[in-house]
Formats: structure tokens, C-alpha cells, sequence
């Protein structure tokens, strides 16, 4: 047998590769191993590229497995054995990508090291060597008892025999001590060799003790089967596995403090054939209080022997607490798919909800995250999200593992991920395209030889590979009425890309000083050329838009001033974003002015600072080097009274704005310092600001200190929205208010820049500790057009010198009966107040005024006991109180009937 040995693959694991025979092929680490990421996906043996090798059997001390072959494998055959993926028991370590070659050669006869009679009616046989042998139950022609065939029930064929060399034959009757067992050499191995015949006799000792159980331990359920109704018992020696009753009483789980469980029909399971251990499951979940004890009561179970539990016994023990929650981490996988890699088998990790998409401005992207599994995965930690925008995203990102996530690993505890931002970046995988209008120049000399040549310019929506794109065979272009000719079939012809890789001038000579004329086409028009583009790439390989591939596309003249803006938005007080169909080139600053709108009044204390572009260079973002007014409005006024006017953005240069295309915006001069002539291009600036708290607010209304003023930086009273009291949260000494109970409400005042607050809430007296928070903008928009959500804030507190106190009057009931009434108040009132019985009018008759003689404030400080002269005598009595609350408020006159 060939045994090979890898050292140093990753950190300080090793590795030992051994064919054990024609069968099985061993990996040995030199630690422990996550039991749970060894799979047949992780762990397998290649023929070439074809696995012929079954799921990987861990053994015991959890630092070895085999790999049996689903076959079997050629004597003096080379395989490669890879293992990729498997984790350390600690989680700390990855064993990524490792690979070697073993080649089978199995020379050694196989035999039987020994045999042992471990009840009266099962023997278990240990090899030198897997053999071949199956689990069945049959005459066996490779076992004898006593000189006859034995008739037996063969287990652990596919386990055992390949972990540790052994089977167990289970015999239809008792042996006798002093048996003589043989093995065969009608047993053989993989490589066909026979078993050398040996002889044993049994030692047989008699059994009379029922079985019982020895250990216990939950187990994690199977990804997607939340809690825990999975339990491995371990039972002192094999018993029939039939008698561990199902649905029945004879076998229940009680976890501490709650109801019985019993096994769930066909719930039990022995994999590793030793008919000791077995994994059952349970028709309930044990839940978190298996953390604290689970009784296991059984009876009914017998041994090989038929020994049997005949009365109800215990077992108790108790869920290993696993408090560590899982990790995960993100890696690109191709088609801009992520994968995400968690620490341990996990739930709901294909719940969308789980995840979001933010940019490198931490904006959210609106996407379709559709999470899976990954494909081949048997871990569970291995999920897949795909996005419905991959095609779009470029660059770098980051993706959310939200707060509210309810992925959790499979403990009892069922501990949860924490909120995770992991960093992505994609890769361009979108198909470049043609922008805008192929241009042509037809009347200049671009070759100095004083004859006029044909420049066609293609702009690109994505940085092209050089090679490829400036390739002329990939061109196919027609001139006038003479056929389609590749690009490179014309002498003298050039191809240029420009220096950011987006557009590309082909130039083809012209033979003509006074127009253009090539070959024999003559008088040529930049409309008379239409061009085909072929199999152009961009730098990462992706191949031109279907849509633009070998469409025919005619030419438009040249035109320098033709280049457009397809917005123009004002997005915050110092920031304008432009947008256009063709990537911008350049942006000369100094060249942009602001005119009032629909005017020529330039605002000359209004200018651009600087500017930068998105990374397809269609938006380019202005910052400016003074405030606009939150609705775009600014002041133009030179001098004088001020002149607060919406704003168009012009051009006094052709270098204001320049695309790819080589065109520029349309511009005008400026006939003084103040004054634009009105010519060339004007957009009018549209408001995307959304209005935001003024920072030295909220304060206190002057005339009834109960009331907030929340004040913007912009007109919002036109549109609001008394829903906004879902958005907001009041905290006055801690304590967030409840407006669904009433405890502040919201209102729109005179001013139209502002709403106010009314606090409500009983107690609250003098304080300055109030925090005011908007969570969402949706029910507070501004007047333009785009209706901007307000921008939210958190924890704004009100200006120093500023107090609350509520003006809500308390409310009271009452009872009587004989000469004692009991006033209960709304809210907690003044001690002095309540214990005043001038306070307090009673009229036993409901006309006549009778005395109070006390009144005694209970410890809720809400509950006053009145004693008076005269019982009360039925309906017509009635009580009023005028109490004041701990806000000085007086509770209203409202006689109460007894």
C-alpha cells in the first residue's frame, strides 16, 4: 500500500494521505476536525475530474476520516485525493484547496486479527483491512460455528469495516462457551485477495441484565428544521433496535418544568450500525429548558440476549450550553454572486429580509437579494445571494447582516448572528454599450497632407480593452452607396482610444482638398457613413451590448456644442449632481455660473469649488462654495434688499461641460460681472434637498411652556402629515412618551416652517431633560415638486433655558357608601391639595351642601378617602373635588354621582 504525507498547506496543519486499500483511501490531520464540514463536496477522490469516492466517514477521535470508494479502486492507479474547506473543531482554521496524488497498490493478504463473543449472539470480528463484505442477513459461506455455515446478520460493513476493520455478525441463536468460530477464506478483500482461515473459541459469558442507557446528548437539527427534537442515547451494550418504542409512553423526553415527548414514528436511527447508539427523533421540541435537565423515562428495551427493561426507568442529563453565536463571512463568486461562508450550520439564511445592500456612501441599493443554498453544500454554513441589479454593480459595497436578522445557529440556545457589515467588491460584469450618436467629421485634415479625412468618433459607455477595441477588422463601415468594408481594409486607416478608455476616433485618409473623397467614393457626407461595431471587449472581457453588436448605426455630423444634461439637481445646501447620457470628459468650474431663473442675474457670490465623477463618469457632482436654501432657492441681490430667487445653472465657456464625444454644453459669454447674455444652455436647478431641523431648535413655546416647536430650514406646513407622531419618539427623563396613548400630540402652527409638539403625559413638571427623535421623513415633506422627505434626527434636545410641564387637568371617579367616599384622580396630585376638604363639595342629597370632616391621600398618591357628617344616601349624592395635580393643574368642577 502507497502512503503519502503533505506538510505546511495552511498555518501549521498537516496532513497524511494513506491507500488503505482498494477500497479505502485515509486523511489525517493533526488536529481535530469540525465533524460537520467533512461532506462529500469537502473531502473527495478524483479519477481525472470524476468522483469516485462516497461521503467521507469521520472516526471517533475526530482527527482522521476515510474516503471509501463508491467502487473500486485499480491496483497501481494514481488518484487525486482533494480537500478543500474543512474546518477546524475550533473554527480558528480552514484547510482551502489541498490536493495530492496516492497511487493504490495493494500486495497484503488480509486477516482476521481477532474475534470476540460480546454477548451470547454476536461476534465481533476485526480484520487487518476493510473487506469486502455487505450488510445482510444470510447463510454466510465466509463464517462457521462449529463446522457448519453460519446463518448471521452482518452490520457495519459500510462503517465500521472501513473506520477500524471490524463487523458484527448478530447470530439467530445463543452460542454455547467453548464454540468454534472460523473465518473463511471465501472472505476476501478489495483487491480480491483471500482471507488466511483462522480459528476462534468463544468465550461466552450468560447474560441476564436488561440493557441500560449510558450517555445522552442533544444533537443540532438539520439546517431548515429550527429547535431541538434530535437526541443521541448511548446504551451499556447493543440492543434491538425494534424495542426502543415509538409514539409511545414506553419512551418520553421531559425537559425541566415542561410536558413529555415522545419518539416520533420511524424515529430512530443507527448509523453506525453498532446497535448501541442511536439517534432518535423527537415529535416535539425539547426548547432552552433541555439546558437545564431532561428526563429520559424507558422500558421495553431488550438486549440480543432478550434481556428486558420491564418497568419505566430514568436517565437524565442535560443540553451542552453552547452560547457562542455564528460568524460569517462574504466572498465574490462569479456573476457577481456573493458567497457567504457562517462558523456553523445555521437558520433562515435564505430569509431575505436578513440581508441589504448599501453603496460606498452607505446608501441603501435597491435590489432583490435572493439568498440560497449553496449548490453541492452539505455543512449548512454555505449560502448564496444573487442580486437583480448584478449586472449593474461595479465597485466597491457593503453587505448588511441587519440588526433584525433571524439567522441562528442550530444550539439550544439557537444563538443569533449579530448585526454584520461585510465589504464587497464587485466586478464589472455588464455588457459595455454604444452612447449616444456615432459622430462623424468630414471637412478637416486630420493625417497633415492637406486633404480632407473622414474622423468617426464611438463613444462607450465602459472602459474598453485597448487592443481589442482599437482593432479596425472589428469594424465594418460603409461609405455612401459603395458595400460594408472592414475598417482595416481601408490604407492607411487608424484607430486611437482615448485616455480614459471610453470612446474611440477611427480616422480613414481622404485623397481630396476640397472634400471628401475616398477611393472611388466621392463627395462623402458624415451622414453618408454608417458603421457596424463587431466583437469589441471591455477590460474585463465582457463583449458589447447585443443590442449595439453589428447594428448599423449612421453617422451625424459633428456638431461641437451639441452635448446635453439629462438633470440638474440640487441635492444638498452645498452639493448640485449632473447627469448625462454620455460620460463627461472634463469639467471646467470656473466656467459654470447660477442666474436667477428664467433671468440673466448671475448670483455672483455663488460659484463652484470643485467637482467629482461617479466611476462611469455620467454624474459628476458639483460642491459649491456657499449654502443654497434647503428648498434651492439663493440670494442674487448685488446690492440692496435681498432677491431670493430658484436658480438655473449656465455656461460661459466650451469648456464648461465636454463628453466623450468631444462636444461641449452650449454656452454664452457674460456681458459684465452680473449679467449672462442669455445664449446657449440654461437648466433650471430642481430641489432635492430635504428639509432638516434647524440645530437650535426645538424650543419651548413662549406662551404655553407644555408645547415643543420643531422648526425646519424650509416651508413644510403645506404638506404635513399628523402621522408624523408614528415617526417620532418623545423622551422627557427617559421615559419615551406613547402618542397612540396620548401622551403628546403633533400640530402644524402660524409659521410655516415648523410644527409643535403638545406633551400630555400626566407628571411631567419643570423638567429640561426632553430628547426629540425623527426616525423617518415619510410624513414630513417639503413644497418642490419631488416632495423630499425630511431628514431624519435623533436625541435633539431643547435649548437649556427651556422647561416642559403638562397642562392636562386631572380627571377623577369616586364611590361612597355609609360617611366614607373614595376619589380615585387620573394622575398623582398635590399632598396638600388632596388633603384640603375645603377642596371638596358633597351634597348627600345632591342639593345641599354637607361637611367634609377629612381627607387622607393614599400612598398611590392618586386615591383620596373622604369621611363626612351624612352617609351617603344613594344616587342623588354627588362629590366635586378642585385638586391640583403635580403640575399644578386643577382638576375641572365635574360632580360625580355616588
Amino acid at each position: 500500500m502507497h502512503h503519502a504525507g503533505l506538510r505546511g498547506f495552511k498555518h501549521t496543519e498537516h496532513l497524511f494521505f494513506s491507500a488503505i486499500n482498494n477500497k479505502v483511501i485515509e486523511v489525517t490531520f493533526n488536529k481535530e476536525i469540525d465533524k460537520a464540514t467533512a461532506t462529500a463536496v469537502t473531502a473527495k477522490v478524483l479519477d481525472g475530474t470524476t468522483t469516485v469516492s462516497a461521503a467521507p466517514i469521520v472516526r471517533t477521535d475526530n482527527k482522521s476520516l476515510v474516503l471509501p470508494a463508491t467502487g473500486t479502486l485499480d491496483q497501481n492507479k494514481t488518484y487525486k485525493v482533494a480537500v478543500n474547506q474543512i474546518k477546524s473543531k475550533d473554527g480558528k482554521e480552514v484547510i482551502s484547496n489541498v490536493s495530492k496524488d496516492v497511487t493504490v497498490v495493494d500486495t497484503t493478504f488480509p486477516t482476521v486479527v481477532n474475534a470476540v463473543a460480546t454477548t451470547s449472539k454476536t461476534i465481533e470480528v476485526t480484520f487487518s483491512e476493510p473487506v469486502n463484505i455487505s450488510n445482510e442477513a444470510k447463510v454466510w459461506e465466509e463464517f462457521a460455528l462449529n463446522g457448519i455455515n453460519l446463518y448471521a446478520t452482518v452490520s457495519g460493513a459500510t462503517t465500521t469495516n472501513y473506520t477500524s476493520n471490524k463487523v458484527i455478525l448478530t447470530l439467530a441463536n445463543k452460542m454455547n462457551n467453548g464454540d468454534k468460530f472460523v473465518v473463511t477464506p471465501k472472505l476476501k478483500d478489495f483487491a480480491n485477495f483471500p482471507v488466511t482461515q483462522k480459528e476462534f473459541t468463544m468465550s461466552v459469558t450468560t447474560d441476564t441484565t436488561a440493557p441500560a442507557i449510558a450517555g445522552a446528548k442533544v444533537l443540532e437539527n438539520t439546517p431548515g428544521a429550527p429547535g431541538s427534537t434530535k437526541v443521541e442515547v448511548k446504551f451499556n451494550e447493543p440492543v434491538q433496535s425494534a424495542t426502543i418504542a415509538t409514539t409511545s409512553a414506553d419512551f418520553t423526553f421531559t425537559p425541566a418544568g415542561g410536558s413529555t415527548i415522545q419518539i416520533a414514528g420511524a424515529g430512530v436511527a443507527n448509523s453506525s450500525g453498532d446497535n448501541a447508539t442511536f439517534e432518535l427523533t423527537l415529535a416535539d421540541d425539547l426548547g432552552p429548558a433541555a439546558l437545564v435537565e431532561v428526563v429520559i423515562s424507558y422500558k421495553g428495551v431488550k438486549d440480543i440476549e432478550g434481556n428486558e427493561v420491564k418497568t419505566a426507568t430514568q436517565f437524565k442529563f442535560q443540553a451542552e450550553d453552547d452560547t457562542v453565536a455564528p460568524t460569517v463571512t462574504a466572498q465574490l463568486q462569479t456573476g457577481n454572486k456573493v458567497l457567504l461562508t457562517f462558523s456553523e450550520k445555521v437558520l433562515n439564511a435564505t430569509t431575505a429580509a436578513n440581508y441589504e445592500l448599501y453603496d460606498k456612501d452607505n446608501k441603501k441599493v435597491a435590489t432583490t437579494i435572493t439568498p440560497s443554498v449553496k449548490s453541492g453544500d452539505t455543512t449548512g454554513t454555505l449560502y448564496e445571494l444573487s442580486f437583480s441589479n448584478a449586472t449593474q454593480l461595479d465597485g466597491n459595497y457593503t453587505l448588511k447582516v441587519v440588526k433584525t436578522n433571524n439567522i441562528s445557529d442550530l444550539s439550544v440556545r439557537n444563538n443569533k448572528v449579530a448585526e454584520t457589515n461585510l465589504p464587497i467588491t464587485f466586478a464589472s460584469i455588464s455588457a459595455p454599450t454604444i452612447q449616444g450618436d456615432v459622430i462623424a467629421q468630414v471637412d478637416k485634415d486630420f493625417t497633415s497632407d492637406t486633404k480632407q479625412d473622414a474622423k468617426i468618433k464611438i463613444a462607450f459607455s465602459k472602459q474598453m480593452d485597448s487592443a481589442n477595441t482599437t482593432n479596425l477588422a472589428n469594424y465594418m463601415i460603409k461609405l455612401s452607396t459603395a458595400d460594408y468594408k472592414f475598417g482595416n481594409l481601408f490604407t492607411g486607416a487608424t484607430a486611437t482610444l482615448s485616455t480614459d478608455g471610453k470612446s474611440i476616433d477611427i480616422v480613414i485618409p481622404g485623397s481630396n482638398t476640397a472634400q471628401l473623397d475616398i477611393d472611388a467614393v466621392t463627395n462623402i457626407a458624415a451622414t453618408d457613413i454608417k458603421i457596424k461595431v463587431l466583437g469589441v471587449k471591455d477590460v474585463n472581457g465582457n463583449l458589447l451590448s447585443s443590442s449595439d453588436l453589428n447594428r448599423e448605426i449612421t453617422a451625424i455630423a459633428f456638431v461641437s456644442d451639441a452635448a446635453t444634461l439629462t438633470s440638474v439637481e440640487a441635492t444638498a445646501k452645498r452639493a448640485i449632481v449632473i447627469k448625462s447620457n454620455v460620460a463627461i470628459t472634463s469639467i471646467d468650474p470656473n466656467a459654470i455660473k447660477f442666474v436667477k431663473s428664467s433671468g440673466t442675474d448671475v448670483a455672483q457670490t455663488l460659484g463652484v469649488a470643485s467637482v467629482s465623477f461617479s466611476s462611469d463618469k455620467k454624474t459628476a457632482t458639483l460642491t459649491l462654495n456657499a449654502d443654497i436654501q434647503a428648498d434651492g432657492n439663493y440670494n442674487v441681490a448685488e446690492t440692496g434688499g435681498p432677491d431670493v430667487a430658484a436658480l438655473d445653472m449656465v455656461f460661459i465657456s466650451d469648456k464648461a461641460v465636454v463628453n466623450a464625444l468631444g462636444q461641449c454644453v452650449a454656452y454664452g459669454v457674460l456681458t459684465d460681472s452680473n449679467t449672462w447674455n442669455g445664449v446657449g444652455s440654461n437648466y433650471t436647478i430642481a430641489d432635492k434637498i430635504g428639509p432638516s431641523i434647524i440645530t437650535t431648535d426645538p424650543v419651548v413655546k413662549g406662551s404655553t411652556d407644555d408645547t415643543i416647536l420643531v422648526k425646519f430650514d424650509e416651508d413644510i406646513k403645506t404638506q404635513f402629515n399628523g402621522d408624523v407622531a408614528n415617526d417620532l419618539t418623545v423622551k422627557i427623563d427617559g421615559v419615551t412618551l406613547d402618542n397612540v396613548k396620548g401622551e403628546f400630540t403633533v400640530a402644524t402652527t402660524a409659521n410655516d416652517d415648523e410644527f409643535e409638539i403638545t406633551v400630555k403625559k400626566p407628571g411631567v413638571v419643570d423638567t429640561n431633560n426632553v430628547l426629540v427623535s425623527l426616525v423617518s421623513g415619510r410624513y414630513l415633506v417639503d413644497n418642490s415638486t419631488a416632495r423630499n422627505r425630511a431628514n431624519t434626527f435623533t436625541d435633539v434636545a431643547i435649548k437649556t433655558t427651556d422647561k416642559i410641564t403638562e397642562k392636562v387637568a386631572p380627571t377623577f371617579t369616586a364611590t361612597g357608601a355609609g360617611n366614607t367616599i373614595t376619589v380615585v384622580f387620573s394622575e398623582q396630585v398635590e399632598k396638600a391639595s388632596a388633603e384640603n376638604i375645603a377642596n371638596y363639595t358633597y351634597k348627600a342629597d345632591g342639593t345641599n351642601t354637607e361637611a367634609v370632616v377629612s381627607a387622607v391621600l393614599g400612598a398611590d398618591g392618586k386615591t383620596v378617602t373622604i369621611t363626612t357628617t351624612t352617609a351617603v344616601t344613594g344616587a342623588t349624592s354627588t362629590i366635586d373635588a378642585s385638586v391640583k395635580d403635580l403640575a399644578g393643574n386643577t382638576s375641572a368642577s365635574a360632580p360625580v354621582t355616588l
